[in-house]
């Protein structure tokens, strides 16, 4: 049995978090011995906050509160990381997020151990321009010269790594996030009116949904701002449901932001903020509609799950990167950061009729046909774990690479 150590920094419960919790429950399946490290702990529970640790702990994997986690790339040997790796001695380390992937491989490289960064999404840094540029350096150079392997969840997010961070295309393996389509039985009228019972919306209004963060990557102060547009020049009748959560000062003070645009723009009866919420599959059942407005995206989950609810699709032109998608067919792509663009586009899809919003949506559903499942993306993921912790040779000189072939057999768009 291996003793696996995976990394996050922030603890939310949504997307990348959640198909981590997946992976880490699947190698603990497969007899490996799995730890997830986090360093930031979670904020008080509040309606808009939900941490990934109870469910975590629900899974029968045991936890470790590391600060300063996400310093030890910069830190002389390796920081607080460092320390607890020495302590218990694991065979191999997993990043899963963008903050934590630096520190994660430039210990595994201090080490000599394999280390797999989990690349969830496209790299995107904050900060003012010499703060991001060196975020930028620093991540890219981890990628390059310290990981063992860059698991990807789109190709896209792959030759980004190759193109833009030069990491060695031997290094880099995709296996995208995978879906269980069981969770989404279809509920009947009573089941879907409730969702507009429950917030008040009014028969005349359209229902628009988002499910995310508080982050500025996640554009939702452009949905806002394409929201007014609609409404105020096209006399749009729409209700914004934002599924979110805050979870640490940088987000609460984007939420306090978003609120501040939704009150200037006199948006309060148009744009309600819901919080954290446990049941995004029969919101997304009840709504007419999905908006992911993202800056940047890999392969997220939140499509895949409204495509599997059936709920028509409006996301920023990422998608032209999913492998298959095709624009007024699969969903609506809009231009990133384009306000004009994504105002049209709601109103597009808001001016369907409701058989057209149902081929929209079946065509959603069975783009996911092709896609591979939960099942078959975790055991592409096992492996790839287990060719490294099975390989004797030293695994920063090593070249050999196990393709996810569970996923290349069975889903060959991928």
């Amino acid at each position: 049995m291996s003793r696996v150590l995976m990394t996050i920094v922030k603890t939310f419960a949504y997307g990348s978090n959640r198909m981590m919790l997946q992976y880490a429950s699947a190698l603990k399946e497969a007899g490996h011995d799995v730890t997830i490290a986090y360093e930031q702990p979670p904020l008080p529970k509040t309606a808009g906050n939900e941490s990934i640790l109870p469910s975590i702990e629900r899974a029968g994997i045991p936890t470790l509160h590391v600060p300063s986690l996400s310093r030890s790339a910069i830190v002389p040997g390796g920081g607080t990381l460092a320390k607890v790796v020495d302590q218990q001695q694991f065979d191999v380390l997993i990043s899963n997020q963008l903050r934590d992937a630096a520190a994660t491989m430039t210990v595994a490289k201090a080490r000599r151990l394999p280390g797999v960064a989990f690349v969830q999404g496209m790299p995107y840094f904050q900060g003012a321009g010499p703060i991001r540029a060196a975020k930028r350096l620093v991540y890219g150079r981890a990628m390059r010269n310290n990981a063992t392997r860059c698991i990807c969840v789109s190709p896209a997010v792959q030759t980004c790594l190759i193109e833009d961070f030069k990491v060695d295309p031997e290094k880099c393996v995709v296996v995208p996030n995978g879906i269980d389509l069981s969770t989404f039985s279809m509920p009947d009228g009573t089941e879907l009116s409730s969702v507009r019972s429950e917030f008040r919306v009014r028969d005349e209004e359209f229902l628009l949904l988002t499910i995310g963060r508080f982050d500025r990557v996640k554009g939702l102060d452009i949905l806002i701002r394409a929201i007014h547009q609609a409404v105020s020049k096209h006399d749009l009748r729409i209700r914004v449901l934002i599924a979110a959560q805050a979870n640490s000062k940088q987000t609460h003070a984007y939420r306090e932001h978003l609120e501040s645009i939704v009150r200037d723009h006199q948006l309060t009866n148009s744009v309600s903020f819901i919080g954290y919420r446990n049941d995004c599959h029969r919101l997304l059942q009840g709504s007419d509609g999905f908006v992911l407005p993202s800056r940047s995206e890999g392969f997220p989950l939140s499509v895949l799950e409204a495509f599997a609810a059936e709920c028509p699709v409006i996301m920023t032109d990422f998608a032209k990167r999913i492998p298959g998608f095709r624009d007024r067919e699969h969903g609506l792509s809009v231009l990133v950061e384009n306000v004009e663009d994504l105002a049209n586009a709601v109103i597009e899809m808001a001016s369907l009729s409701q058989a057209q919003r149902r081929e929209l949506a079946a065509n959603g559903r069975a783009y996911l046909d092709r896609h591979p499942t939960l099942e078959e993306s975790s055991h592409a993921f096992v492996r790839e774990i287990e060719s490294l912790i099975e390989n004797p040779v030293d695994p920063h000189h090593n070249r050999t690479r196990v393709v996810a072939q569970a996923v290349a057999d069975s889903r060959s768009a991928f």
